[in-house]
């Protein structure tokens, strides 16, 4: 798989894969500011900014305009809005990329950000705030990140909250926008049958008017966590289930060669049915459904994070499963990683890598992101050499260094009045 790369004449990036198999084609307009770039009084403001946008400009005036453009094609748009990016797409047949730049830039560049539309998405806003807050699965993850991320930008919600929400005015919307969506704040990602020049012309067309202003150029913020007083969140809720998230500060640079031992440690430990965590907790003591472990890095930031839910009356037992499956991958005396088990794990990574990069919006994604976040591309075949090249010492070098149980943090929500039984384990 190969990527080819050109620059707009005003400075926008753009990067597309050909894939010329597929009668799919997805571009992706990408812009440089997410959560992690919002003063506190405004936390949300990117992604509410997403909102209104989604709303509709001048050729397609409304949220329904826009809908059926796109259905009227059989096609599929949305956005979304990260801690370092806000993100649109459209995804339709390779005949209509015309309309899907028309569309994007449409919205993106003619937004009316009218009072009505401030109106609705505040409400629909506040809405998916509460929707969250009903779930005790995403409360977990939250109060986790508070946790981990303690004392930095990235603690805080993407979504910002309900007083901020409430309180955040029309004129608020309109100068973020205005501070961040100029050229060099944005990429433009594309991946499917239609040939990089023709990509490349289209985008000139529709987005070679988007001013430029070296000026307003956004840099993510120096990293500034610090470690909580309290390394233990009790959340009492009244659930049939508990969940937890415990982590470890992790890898916490995309340019660190150590996060490729960091992803196979992670699958041994936590991917997948025949994973450590899942065949101890779920298949031979049936304690949980859900269980696992994941990753996240970020620019200057990162965790390394096990999860579970449980019946109340089991979290214990599960959390000190959890801990006893960490503390043996630590040690090559109490958990030895066998060399079928280290294979295993660097095929899973393979295969999951091919099957998740066979869509046209997952190719565009990966180009999109890389390009936008590191400002350079690695394209699948490095990434799976660089797995490859791990050796077992490295894997085991990375487990001593992340799992620290003086840095742990232990998110849990459910019916217990008290931590204390959780905090005599950590």
């Amino acid at each position: 798989m190969d990527y080819q790369k050109s620059v707009l004449s005003n400075g926008i990036r753009v990067v597309t894969v050909p894939m010329p198999s597929l009668e799919s084609l997805t571009i992706d307009v990408w812009v440089n500011v997410g959560s992690r770039h919002e003063p506190k009084e405004l936390s949300g403001i990117s992604h509410f900014l997403e909102h209104v946008i989604m709303d509709g400009g001048k050729k397609y005036p409304t949220s329904s305009k826009v809908w059926t453009a796109v259905d009227s094609v059989g096609g599929s748009m949305n956005a979304g809005t990260s801690k370092l990016y806000t993100n649109f797409y459209v995804k339709l047949h390779k005949d209509h990329a015309k309309l899907g730049f028309d569309i994007l830039s449409d919205v993106l560049l003619n937004t009316r950000v009218s009072p009505k539309d401030v109106k609705k998405e505040r409400t629909i806003i506040l809405d998916e705030i509460t929707m969250g807050n009903d779930d005790p699965k995403s409360v977990t993850w939250k109060n986790f990140g508070r946790l981990i991320f303690n004392g930095d930008p990235l603690a805080r919600e993407v979504i910002g909250t309900k007083k901020i929400v409430s309180e955040m005015k029309r004129n608020d919307l309109l100068l973020y926008k205005d501070k961040y969506y100029v050229t060099e704040n944005m990429v433009i990602s594309s991946a499917g049958c239609v040939p990089h020049s023709e990509i490349v012309k289209l985008a000139e067309k529709y987005f070679g008017g988007v001013k430029s202003d070296p000026a307003k150029a956004n840099v993510h913020p120096e990293i500034s966590t610090t470690a909580p007083k309290n390394r233990i969140h009790l959340q009492t809720k009244d659930t049939e289930q508990t969940n937890f998230v415990l982590g470890f500060p992790g890898i916490n640079s995309l340019e660190d060669q150590k996060r490729y031992a960091q992803s196979i440690l992670r699958v041994i430990l936590g991917s997948g049915a025949s994973s450590r965590l899942f065949l101890n907790i779920r298949e031979k003591h049936a304690l949980a459904y859900s269980v696992g472990a994941t990753t996240s890095v970020y620019p200057g930031a990162g965790y390394f994070a096990c999860y579970a839910g449980t019946d109340p009356k089991n979290a214990a037992k599960t959390l000190r499963l959890m801990l006893a499956e960490i503390n043996k991958i630590s040690s090559r005396k109490l958990g030895r990683i066998t060399q079928s088990e280290f294979l295993k794990a660097k095929n899973f990574i393979k295969g999951h890598t091919a099957l998740a990069l066979e869509s046209s919006n997952a190719v565009s994604e990966h180009i999109g992101y890389d390009e936008l976040i590191r400002g350079k591309i690695e394209m699948p075949e490095e990434y799976l050499d660089k797995i490859e090249s791990v050796t077992l010492d490295e894997v085991y070098q990375i487990a001593q260094d992340i799992f620290d149980m003086q840095k742990m943090v232990l998110s849990v929500v459910g019916p217990h009045k008290s931590a204390k039984e959780f905090r005599s384990m950590v």
